[in-house]
């Protein structure tokens, strides 16, 4: 375990038979009226920013972590966007996110997307390609598949199917310190023999851009002044680059 050069992640590297165990049945919140309230107009809001796009399914938050044991349970959706907006209801709720996060390789090239100013965080900022929270249908028997989640985040993301993945690995655990939030890492390596480097990238809703570069383009890309780069993206490339340098 190691503390990165942004001292608010914890980084830890995993190994590919990494697990995130999922608990049922754990205590309910207890939520007096104006809680409810605050965050169902604290949701609607959201809604009517969003134009009605956003879905209240199950995010899954942070048990536990000892050991190099990840465990989590599933919350709504509509809590943790509550949290956002009134960090007085994060010691009531206390939502830690567990996610997973991909570098996505074709050949020397790593997918980048420019998030759509619809979405609730870091609108209009460029991030690795894909990412997102665990859904409970890749959860079974109380173990979450990250194969099938990685897959499932990278078909919904982007025009890319599973038949032309070569490799995904798990290679990192990183924890965001402040937040308690949870990242899974992921390597992707595309089958070149399967691909036209040139394939046209289509955003399906979360991105407004897609697009290939190479190292050094994202380098120049997320130096310039104005251009904004979701700050864990930066983190989760130097940590694979670290992990490679010692191979």
């Amino acid at each position: 375990m190691k503390k990165s050069e942004n001292t608010n992640y914890q980084i830890t590297s995993i190994e590919p038979d990494f697990e995130v165990l999922v608990v049922e049945n754990e205590p309910l919140l207890s939520l007096t009226k104006m809680d409810l309230a605050t965050i169902e107009q604290i949701w609607n809001e959201a809604q009517r920013k969003s134009e009605g796009s956003l879905f209240n399914g199950k995010l899954l938050s942070v048990v536990s972590l000892v050991n190099g044991k990840l465990i989590g349970k599933f919350v709504d959706y509509k809590l943790y966007i509550a949290q956002l907006a009134a960090p007085e209801l994060e010691p009531l709720l206390q939502i830690k996110p567990i996610s997973i996060s991909c570098i996505c390789l074709l050949k020397e090239k790593l997918l980048l997307g420019k998030r759509s100013y619809r979405v609730t965080e870091f609108p209009g900022f460029y991030e690795l390609v894909p990412s997102g929270g665990i859904e409970p249908s890749n959860v079974m028997r109380g173990k979450v598949n990250l194969l099938g989640q990685t897959l499932l985040e990278l078909e919904e993301e982007t025009p890319l199917v599973r038949k032309q993945v070569k490799t995904v690995v798990p290679f990192a655990l990183v924890q965001e310190i402040d937040s308690g939030r949870c990242e899974v890492c992921m390597e992707i390596v595309l089958d070149c023999d399967q691909l036209n480097e040139k394939l046209e990238m289509a955003s399906k809703g979360e991105y407004s851009e897609l697009l290939w570069v190479s190292l050094e383009k994202f380098k120049l890309l997320t130096s310039q002044k104005d251009v904004e780069c979701v700050p864990f993206s930066k983190q989760l490339l130097q940590e694979f680059l670290f992990k490679k340098k010692r191979k």
